[in-house]
């Protein structure tokens, strides 16, 4: 996150100040606070520096302009919040998104809004492909067709845990809020 921030905080807790102008910053990710585990060394290496979940979030802590943080691994949809312990920074937000190629096949859009008040709006809103009502037996395909084909197999799975997939409604379609943090 260097060049995007005017402040951040030393791992002491100490304010170092930069020459840099604040932006707000997204991180992006395959894992998650979840699965961020494997402190497993590097074969051939007898030491790791590899760093678990409660750090990695006490590091992110560090940056107050860091908003959200989007991931994925588990495909399902949930929703965290992580609040910064020390109460030093405003904590940020936690989005782990389903793949497209599992049932229920859903994207989600993400969309930052500055609400004019202290506080920011993180919307997340859940992106249904369209598919028709059947899928036809054979050829020709056309691409409503392949969606509702694709969904289809998807449901088929034998290890679906729906429930899980989905996700509650309040990890679904979603208004994050927080302050701004500058």
């Amino acid at each position: 996150m260097v060049g995007v921030h005017a402040r951040y905080l030393a791992p002491s807790g100490r304010a170092i100040e930069t020459r840099h102008e604040n932006r707000l910053v997204v991180l992006f990710s395959h894992h998650n606070s979840r699965t961020f585990d494997n402190l497993a060394t590097v074969p051939g290496e007898t030491t790791s520096d590899r760093i678990g979940a409660a750090a990695f979030e006490r590091l992110l802590a560090r940056f107050p302009n860091l908003i959200l943080w989007v991931n994925g691994h588990t495909h399902t949809n949930r929703v965290w919040t992580h609040p910064d312990p020390t109460g030093r920074t405003k904590g940020f937000w936690e989005v782990n998104t389903a793949a497209h190629i599992d049932y229920p096949q859903e994207a989600r859009t993400i969309e930052i809004f500055d609400n004019g008040d202290g506080t920011l709006s993180i919307v997340g809103v859940m992106v249904d492909h369209s598919d028709a009502a059947d899928v036809p037996a054979g050829p020709p395909f056309a691409s409503v067709n392949l969606a509702a084909l694709a969904l289809e197999l998807a449901a088929n799975d034998p290890a679906l845990d729906l429930p899980s997939r989905l996700g509650a409604p309040i990890d679904r379609n979603v208004e994050l809020v927080l302050e701004r943090p500058f």
